[in-house]
């Protein structure tokens, strides 16, 4: 990436050879006044503004290419990692640490995370993104106490995949899905819900939960 530094150095060489060249030509004899001299200067000068302002916007846009290129990089050097095996591992497993109301659809966040193999599941936000292409499989359950119905969707970037649902019978009981899909690198993976969903509970445990893993890098 282009400097500050470089770009004066740039710009200061510009100005000493524009200069440097009317002093050699206020050297040789001309018939020019220096009203003529002073006003071929000017022009020279604001000539050598223009030349500045265009080489700024030469400059910003090799830029903004070099930092576009050094993303895809990135992104490209991360995948090559994982098909080559030097990150072969890709799995989760989440639950949700209390019971949650949700007034309107909303993204359950799964808190509790004791299995986090390649970080690509986020305990803040509760989405899964995929760091490879490939196969994954991914399970939701969902427990509720009767009286406190409830649904939860598995959605793949906008698309919804799967739901379950719990809390419509008498006493407690649990709804539960899994799924094989494929994914793109980008890709993301969440659960919906709405109503009641319950959490862990220190005589049941774990009444509601995410997981994942790659099945099958491709």
């Amino acid at each position: 990436m282009v400097t500050c530094k470089a770009r004066l150095v740039l710009l200061g060489f510009i100005l000493y050879v524009q200069v440097y060249g009317l002093e050699r030509q206020s050297e040789e004899p001309s018939c020019y006044s220096r009203f003529d001299f002073e006003y071929k200067l000017l022009a020279k000068v604001v000539a050598l503004e223009t030349t500045a302002a265009k080489l700024e916007d030469v400059i910003s846009h090799i830029e903004q290419k070099i930092d576009d290129t050094n993303k895809k990089l990135v992104n490209q050097n991360k995948q090559l990692e994982y098909m080559l095996g030097s990150a072969t591992s890709v799995a989760f497993q989440a639950f949700l640490s209390k019971n949650v109301a949700f007034p309107q659809i909303s993204v359950v966040i799964f808190d509790v995370v004791p299995v986090n193999l390649g970080n690509a599941y986020n305990p803040i936000t509760g989405i899964f993104t995929a760091p490879v292409n490939g196969t994954y499989l991914f399970a939701m359950s969902i427990g509720n106490p009767t009286g406190k119905p409830s649904t939860i969707r598995m959605k793949k970037n906008q698309e919804y995949i799967a739901y379950a649902f719990a809390g419509w019978t008498s006493g407690w009981d649990q709804g539960s899905q899994t799924t094989v899909v494929r994914m793109s690198v980008g890709d993301v993976m969440f659960v919906e819900g709405e109503n009641h969903v319950s959490g862990n509970a220190l005589e049941f445990g774990k009444h509601s939960s995410m997981t994942g893993t790659l099945i099958n890098k491709c």
